[in-house]
């Protein structure tokens, strides 16, 4: 059954997703998470973890306050309600799920929520918007009222659409979700396919808990770091770095901290050894990044064909190293590791920044 529930932890505020809506003044005094909504052109809200958007304003309705329905920001939602209609988008990350599930779930939810409106199954039938398929459930309640429930698949996002109006105005709404259809596919659709046939990453690392081996690999790790971030500092043509696509692997909770796993992947569709992790939370998210240090591992020891990974904290200007790994982690050593520097149990051992074209070399 899905309800909007805004985690306690992170807004501190559960909402039912068909409520009446609050007053204007109590709705702007919620805190949007950070990790999970930002501001985008034209008063829009960007969803983070697929990059879709939450429009301001929908068939001239406005905007309410978007939902979240887990505490990762992996299944959320934002809706437009007037007196005419009610019109709600949702998004969530199902990579492996079938989107038959869904659909089920969707039309218990609507007979749940609105069983005293007596809600009856019309119809149902299948649409193509923007190459995308689409199923459309219809129902019919009191008071002239027509429910439509629909639903489609993204390469491994599931997005649905509830909409609630007076009459048989189908074709109406029939071209809203065409058109968040065309938008969506626009924008999201080629990082969303990228992420979606990135190979399944190698995680069988070990972390390094030998004490002259973890010594050895933080300080050539700190000074090659040092050096890329002086080089990066520099105007020069040889500085620039191609941009990256960071896409959502996995989540989990650890130590009661929430946090989002993603993977780099480059703009042509190649793996980047490198991953970044992100707390939910309603400031900025901390800059956690788990990089491999092929360089070097090479300098280190020729004849270990593991490569050396770091996870890293990014903090007043500098990378403070907390672990070193023989190999890429798995999720659950970093995400262990992540929850004891969120709660200050776990110090950094070791780290690199630059100043200018000098170098900053931090010990222990």
């Amino acid at each position: 059954m899905r309800f909007a529930i805004i985690v306690s932890m992170i807004v501190g505020l559960a909402i039912r997703a068909n409520a009446e809506p609050q007053t204007q003044t109590a709705a702007n005094e919620i805190q949007r998470p950070l990790s999970i909504w930002q501001d985008a052109a034209d008063g829009a809200l960007e969803h983070v973890q697929s990059s879709i958007l939450c429009p301001k304003q929908v068939d001239q309705i406005q905007r309410d306050n978007p939902f979240i329905f887990d505490p990762y920001g992996l299944d959320v939602g934002c809706r437009y309600i007037n007196k005419r209609a009610i019109i709600s988008y949702f998004f969530a990350f199902h990579p492996s799920e079938n989107l038959d599930k869904s659909i089920f779930e969707a039309k218990n939810d609507l007979e749940f929520v609105n069983k005293n409106a007596h809600p009856v199954f019309e119809s149902q039938y299948n649409f193509v918007y923007s190459g995308l398929d689409w199923t459309r459930i219809l129902y019919r309640a009191d008071n002239d009222v027509t429910e439509a429930i629909w639903a489609s698949n993204m390469y491994g996002w599931h997005l649905s659409a509830r909409f609630t109006y007076k009459g048989y105005n189908h074709d109406h709404f029939n071209s809203i979700i065409g058109d968040f259809s065309d938008a969506v596919v626009k924008r999201s659709g080629p990082r969303l396919k990228l992420c979606k046939e990135a190979l399944v990453a190698n995680r069988q690392g070990k972390q390094i808990t030998k004490k002259s081996d973890l010594k050895n690999a933080v300080n050539r790790i700190s000074i090659l770091g040092g050096a890329f971030l002086a080089m990066a500092a520099d105007d020069s043509p040889k500085a620039s770095v191609g941009s990256s696509i960071n896409c959502v692997e996995s989540a989990g909770t650890y130590a009661e901290v929430p946090m989002v796993f993603w993977r780099s992947i480059s703009a042509g569709g190649y793996e980047e050894k490198s991953d970044k992790i992100t707390i939910v939370t309603t400031e900025k998210p901390l800059p956690f990044n788990l990089t491999s240090w092929g360089t070097a591992d090479f300098l280190m020891d020729k004849g270990n064909p593991s490569a050396l990974w770091a996870l890293t904290l990014q903090q007043d200007g500098n990378n403070l190293i907390y672990g070193v790994f023989r190999g890429r982690p798995s999720l659950d050593q970093v995400g262990n590791m992540v929850s004891q520097i969120a709660r200050g149990s776990l110090k950094p051992i070791g780290g690199y920044g630059a100043n200018g074209k000098g170098i900053n070399v931090i010990l222990p």
